[in-house]
Parts: structure tokens; sequence; C-alpha cells
């Protein structure tokens, strides 16, 4: 597999290189091979390699690359607009992590919820209830005092 790189373009901006060239190859390579060959060229991490397309024309053994190289993880991330395919197995594993350490935390002995002083009062859940029944009878009000200015 060789490299032909036509344009390389560095963009401050993003922190990142902006390559575009062809490769001569057998097989069109996957984007695996090429960001495996790119980091050994550009010595870049193969995570901050981003390969836009690998684009072959028919019967002919070269192929063209577009691709962006970047300075960190961050700046890639920063850069790039996540799939929501990635999104859900971030949030997968953030969750899956939570867990573990719930579970860690759940294995020390779990202490008994202390009733507020003088026990639960259902003075308290009375004047809930009253509250809630309250609020449609203002609205009604207003709903009257609406129609009244109409008149």
């Amino acid at each position: 597999m060789e490299f032909n790189i036509v344009i390389e373009k560095d963009n401050p901006l993003f922190k990142r290189k902006e390559i575009e060239g062809t490769i001569k190859a057998e097989v069109c390579p996957s984007k695996q091979e090429v960001a495996k060959a790119l980091s050994k060229k550009y010595s870049v991490a193969e995570e901050n390699i981003i390969i836009e397309t690998i684009e072959g024309r028919f019967g002919a053994r070269e192929f063209l690359l577009v691709a962006q190289l970047y300075e960190s993880k961050e700046a890639k991330d920063f850069a790039e607009v996540k799939t929501k395919k990635q999104r859900e197995a971030e949030a997968k594993a953030a969750e899956d992590a939570a867990k573990a350490t719930e579970g860690v935390e759940s294995s020390a002995p779990a202490q008994p919820q202390q009733e507020p002083p003088g026990g639960t009062s259902n003075e308290d859940s009375k004047e809930s209830v009253e509250s809630k029944s309250e609020a449609p009878k203002q609205e009604e009000i207003k709903e009257e005092s609406k129609e009244e200015k109409k008149e």
C-alpha cells in the first residue's frame, strides 16, 4: 500500500491536519488499515484519526483518501459530532460504571431511614391534598373573570 498525499492542510482552529491523497493497492484497504498506516507515518494515535472516505474507481487500483488527523482526543471530541450509536454506547458504559460503583457501596451495611420527630404526620398529607384541590378552583375563577371581561 503506497500513499501519495496530494493536499496536506493544517487547521489550527480545530487542531488537526486535513489530508487528501491517493492510495495504490490491489484491494480497497479498510479504514482501520489506513488509520494504522497514517498513525505510523504522522506519529499520531489511531484513535485521533478520522477517515472520511476511501473511494475507488471501477478497475483502477488507485483509491482516493480524505482524512483528518487530530492532535489529541479532546480536540477530536470537540470538533467531531458523535453519532447516535456512539452516544448511546457512552451512556451505557457510564451507566454500567455507575452500577459497578453502586454495587460496591451497597455491600456496606444499609442504615435505616429515620422518621421525622413525632412520626409521620397525617396533617401534612391532608394539607397537600387540600392545596391540590384548590388549584382547579383558582383556574375556574380565572376563566369566569375572563368571560366577564369579554361581556
